[in-house]
């Protein structure tokens, strides 16, 4: 199973969380859109509770946004704790 967005979404979250007017790739545009699939598969996930896949895609999800929250929390303490926020993700 794998989570794919929309052409229309991910332009949507770029230019929402990108840093710089050329940016599309920093660990903030990463982070958001992972969080939009995580949304998706957890909704899955409410309605399927037994799919153990779907489980497995959630963690391999979170676990991928948590490496890009923990390289923008050393390198940028202040960025790292704006994300979050914005995300909507408590720590």
């Amino acid at each position: 199973m794998s989570v794919h967005l929309d052409k229309s979404v991910i332009n949507e979250i770029t230019e929402k969380y990108r840093v710089s007017d050329k940016d599309t790739s920093s660990a903030d545009v990463h982070a958001a859109l992972l969080t939009e699939k995580i949304r998706i598969v957890e909704d899955q996930l409410r309605r399927y509770p037994r799919d153990s896949n779907i489980r497995l895609v959630l963690l391999r999800l979170v676990g991928d946004r948590r490496k890009y929250l923990d390289y923008l929390n050393s390198t940028n303490t202040a960025r790292y704790k704006t994300l979050i926020k914005r995300l909507n993700i408590i720590q």
